[in-house]
């Protein structure tokens, strides 16, 4: 069943790039652009946490297991900090009606918008992979109380990456990390974490409901007793005279 389950979350990531590419092409057939070449990069790094939560449910290794969870870890908040990228659309001019109206915006807006979809869809699924594997270590208590504590720290994660410019790999330069950490971390960094790190607990919870509401109907479906072929069953009508 976890087999199948990866292998219809993969079709649909590989649909979503496929209209991903397909809202790029004409973009840059018409404007010799391709959309932001910071937008496939972002999106790129936001393949790596279900690739490395994939690696850390097949393989059986513990030494490799935790390295894998420590990558999950260290590249996770790529798939949340998407959303940032919204504030690109800031100097576009959406014109609505009339003169000045042009299509390059409108399509930076669907390529942005689908970009967040695949990055936020790859890493709840990650996450819930991961918080799997918690609760089975640790139980329902502490699994819990452990993707709380991730979600705050990948939304500190995006407030370091969207305004010191920091990126996953530089947690191998850890002077210069906790010396910005030291001289940074403000009110707003601090309410700015908070609110992200919510933003990301609570689309993990409607991911989870969504999931929960998919396996109640599939039970339910086959736990339906089917009903009786009544023109096999029944016998028909003897008349006589």
């Amino acid at each position: 069943m976890q087999k199948i389950r990866f292998d219809r979350s993969a079709l649909a990531i590989i649909g979503l790039l496929l209209l991903y590419f397909a809202v790029s092409v004409p973009v840059y057939l018409t404007h010799s652009l391709f959309l932001h070449h910071w937008l496939v990069w972002n999106v790129f790094l936001a393949l790596l946490p279900p690739l490395f939560a994939w690696l850390f449910m097949h393989c059986r290794f513990k030494g490799l297991r935790l390295m894998l969870a420590v990558l999950w870890l260290l590249f996770f908040p790529n798939a949340p900090y998407l959303m940032t990228d919204m504030i690109h659309l800031a100097h576009l001019s959406f014109v609505h009606w009339g003169e000045g109206r042009e299509l390059y915006p409108w399509l930076t807006l669907m390529q942005t918008g689908i970009s967040i979809f695949l990055a936020t869809t790859m890493g709840l699924w990650s996450l819930s992979v991961m918080h799997r594997a918690m609760r089975r270590w640790g139980g329902p208590v502490a699994g819990w109380l452990i993707v709380g504590l991730v979600c705050l720290a990948s939304g500190y994660a995006v407030f370091m990456g969207r305004f010191l410019r920091f990126n996953s790999w530089d947690v191998l330069q850890p002077l210069r990390l906790l010396e910005y950490t030291a001289r940074y971390t403000d009110s707003f960094a601090i309410w700015f974490s908070a609110g992200f790190g919510l933003y990301i607990l609570f689309t993990y919870c409607i991911f989870r409901a969504f999931g929960a509401l998919r396996a109640t109907k599939t039970a339910s479906s086959q736990n339906t007793p089917s009903l009786p072929n009544t023109d096999r069953d029944t016998r028909p009508c003897q008349y006589t005279s």
